[in-house]
């Protein structure tokens, strides 16, 4: 019951106490902008008024909130690393307290009677705007002194503190816990991020030399993309055992005509083809959330997202910049990208969406436009773009002929197992800066899992049909290979693999069962059921959007 949570949840925070722990975890709750941190807070505040504004206990939700904001927003001390909080982190917070004095008192008085709550929750709305303004370190580099003191000053011989990100999720054994190496110094300075949350890169030195980098993202709850991830290495290891196995039923590539049941056919081309070197495997990353709105993900070397691949591209190319009426000069090969909303395609999509190319002009055209017309704009604007901007990244990245096949092989491998993988969990919103492409192997890299389990057709203001992305631009790479037939073929080669896991049971069973003449409760019982046992912790513990939809109906 809820005394037993309670019980339990400080039982935890006894046996996790940890000096060292809690002034890392909040010196990279620092590193997030102090702005952004108002910002959120305000959120917060302004959803707890919105909630009970029709009740009694309005005036002390509200206050509680502000005073909580208030406290995370303007003191000079913070719990766990006292003074040390960065020189940028204390300037904003005077800054911040000052508009907090003026919009609602500092003690919250405003606030307190409910004439003038309203008008000082505005004052509050007002004064993010003009901290927002004066943010500074937008991208680039920047010391991390500015943001936290206590990880420029790292002490190793006082603090002891294990790198994060060198645990795995191996079903076979137990992680190399001797070989781990503990923090010994941290980069000064940071790599900002330009997108909207201003994520930073951080470096990590480590005891044995290593240098570990991560990128701390703040305001996010990473729960779920951690789940993700491990689901992901978790259905990896399922296909390489899988494929590695004398049992398995994969038919091989070269196995075009063969039936699943000829077993000689199958054993002769795994056999050909190299057991267990299929190399059908994504691509992950470590993902170490740290509490609910702080988080860090491994830094993934040389990748780049697709979009800025083809917009790279596009910019070499004289004649399509030409057509499009791009600014002279984009064209030059200088590597400076194009602007996607200046495309004659972009232009006519809004045009034929509606001129402010929002989902209600979406819905509009939708509910108002017929299947052969959307095909007809849909063709004409496809026709308006080459479909090889990858491929052209692809065979620049190759040196031979050999090269650009080896690359293109990785490419159509990560892809297909990735999509095959995104497909079971039901991820969406798989837009272009969300698939990576490994610019040392041509592989795919899928990130940023907050849209699950089907969710896109449901949250998202257009909603999402498509069980994974394959467009012009991907299929063309494979060329001149049936880019469909291709995927394909590895695709079902995973799931193969999974669902014989996900039945190795009752398989197991049924051929002692066959062998025995009758069971005689001599049924082996194996390993089964991998998967849908990770699956359970959604169950037992959800932290996924999909839950909110209800709730918000039965408020309703």
């Amino acid at each position: 019951g809820s005394q037993g949570r309670a019980l339990s949840e400080k039982l935890g925070r006894i046996l996790l106490k940890n000096k060292s722990l809690d002034c890392f975890i909040e010196s990279l709750g620092g590193l997030t902008h102090p702005e952004l941190r108002f910002k959120d807070g305000l959120k917060e505040l302004q959803q707890r008024y919105v909630a009970s504004k029709d009740s009694k206990d309005c005036t002390k939700v509200v206050l509680e909130a502000y005073l909580a904001l208030r406290h995370e927003s303007v003191d000079l001390v913070w719990p766990a690393v006292q003074q040390k909080i960065g020189s940028y982190n204390r300037k904003k917070a005077l800054e911040i307290k000052t508009i907090m004095d003026a919009a609602a008192g500092p003690n919250g008085e405003k606030l307190s009677k409910q004439a003038s709550m309203l008008p000082s929750l505005q004052a509050l709305v007002e004064g993010v705007g003009k901290v927002m303004t004066g943010m500074k370190f937008h991208g680039g580099k920047a010391p991390l002194s500015e943001f936290s003191s206590w990880l420029s000053d790292f002490d190793p011989t006082e603090h002891r503190i294990e790198v994060p990100g060198q645990y795995f999720a191996y079903t076979d054994r137990p992680p190399a816990v001797a070989r781990h190496e503990w923090l010994s110094a941290v980069d000064p300075t940071l790599r900002v991020m330009s997108s909207i949350r201003k994520p930073k890169r951080v470096g990590l030195l480590g005891s044995g030399g290593g240098e570990f980098l991560f990128l701390v993202k703040g305001g996010e709850d990473l729960r779920n993309d951690e789940r993700i991830e491990l689901i992901f290495t978790l259905m990896n290891s399922i296909v390489e055992r899988k494929m590695a196995s004398d049992q398995t039923t994969v038919v091989p590539a070269s196995v075009t005509n063969a039936s699943v049941d000829d077993a000689d056919a199958i054993s002769k081309a795994n056999q050909q083809e190299g057991k267990g070197a299929h190399g059908l495997r994504a691509r992950t990353y470590a993902v170490i959330p740290m509490t609910s709105k702080i988080g860090i993900l491994e830094w993934v070397h040389n990748t780049v997202p697709l979009q800025a691949i083809i917009a790279e591209e596009m910019a070499l190319d004289a004649d399509f910049c030409r057509l499009n009426h791009l600014p002279e000069g984009s064209g030059t090969g200088s590597g400076a990208a194009v602007d996607l909303t200046r495309l004659e395609a972009y232009t006519k999509r809004a045009r034929w969406v509606g001129e402010a190319n929002s989902p209600d002009d979406y819905h509009r055209m939708f509910a108002k436009a017929d299947e052969q017309q959307a095909s007809q704009v849909f063709r004409s604007l496809s026709e308006a773009i080459p479909t090889d901007f990858l491929r052209r990244r692809l065979l620049a990245m190759s040196s031979n002929a050999e090269t650009f096949l080896t690359l293109r092989g990785e490419f159509a491998k990560t892809l297909a197992i990735s999509s095959l993988f995104g497909y079971i969990l039901g991820l969406g919103d798989r837009h272009l800066d969300n698939l990576l492409m490994d610019t040392k192997t041509g592989g795919i890299l899928q990130i940023d899992f907050g849209i699950c389990f089907g969710m896109g057709s449901s949250v998202l203001p257009v909603p999402e049909f498509m069980p994974f992305r394959l467009t012009g631009q991907l299929r063309e790479i494979l060329q001149p290979l049936d880019g469909a037939g291709l995927l394909r073929h590895y695709m079902v080669q995973g799931l193969q693999c999974l669902r014989e896991e996900e039945f190795a049971e009752g398989l197991q069973f049924n051929k002692n069962k066959n062998n025995n003449g009758s069971n005689n409760g001599g049924g082996q019982k194996v390993l089964g059921g991998l998967l849908t046992n990770a699956l359970e912790v959604y169950v037992n513990d959800p932290v996924v959007d999909w839950l909110k939809a209800p709730l918000a109906k039965e408020h309703l």
